[in-house]
């Protein structure tokens, strides 16, 4: 989930600031079992996060267009599967269009 905020880090502000404490759980020096350090900070932080997300991708970010190439990036793991379509602009900058995870 982290690398799916991180491709909109553009959109979110001070991005690595607000999930610095969920990143800190992917070093090697955290436990594998999570629920052992898992707190209410963590949870605030992912739920601020997801909210920000939320906010950022109801803004306009790109206007379709058919004419063009569609780039789709697929992240899937065990329990989880995202995947983003996007498309370069007139200066030739990726653009979100869509995203899904299920």
């Amino acid at each position: 989930m982290l690398g799916l905020f991180s491709y909109f880090r553009k959109y979110v502000a001070a991005l690595a600031a607000k999930s610095k404490i969920l990143t800190d759980l992917t070093s090697k020096r955290a436990p594998q079992d999570l629920k052992l350090v898992w707190t209410e900070k963590h949870t605030d932080a992912l739920e601020s996060l997801k909210r920000n997300f939320n906010e950022a991708t109801h803004k306009p970010m790109h206007t379709v267009r058919f004419d063009k190439a569609f780039r789709i990036h697929v992240n899937a793991s065990q329990d989880v599967c995202k995947r983003l379509i996007c498309q370069n602009d007139e200066e030739g900058i990726e653009r979100p269009i869509a995203f899904f995870i299920s």
